[in-house]
């Protein structure tokens, strides 16, 4: 997704099949796994870091894919990112 004032670069998370997760040009959060807990479903694990402390995390998302080369994760408060396979 377009980094919020930056549209000329991305942002997001780089997901592999074997589990492991990327943060792509985001430095203060680090994605390392994923794993999918049902068909609509996703965990990502990781670590916030900044202000000289580093914070465990994991974010847990529904699934949605309107086509094939867009995601849509939406967490239970709302708030949705939308990614584009590249």
């Amino acid at each position: 997704m377009p980094v919020p004032g930056m549209e000329n670069m991305i942002q997001g998370i780089e997901l592999s099949s074997n589990g492991h997760a990327k943060s792509i040009n985001m430095a203060t959060l680090k994605y390392d796994t994923w794993h999918q807990e049902s068909c609509d479903k996703i965990s990502i694990h990781g670590f916030s870091i900044g202000n000289g402390q580093t914070i465990e995390f994991v974010e847990t998302y529904t699934i949605s894919m309107p086509n094939e080369n867009t995601m849509i994760l939406t967490q239970d408060n709302g708030y949705k990112q939308t990614y584009t396979r590249k």
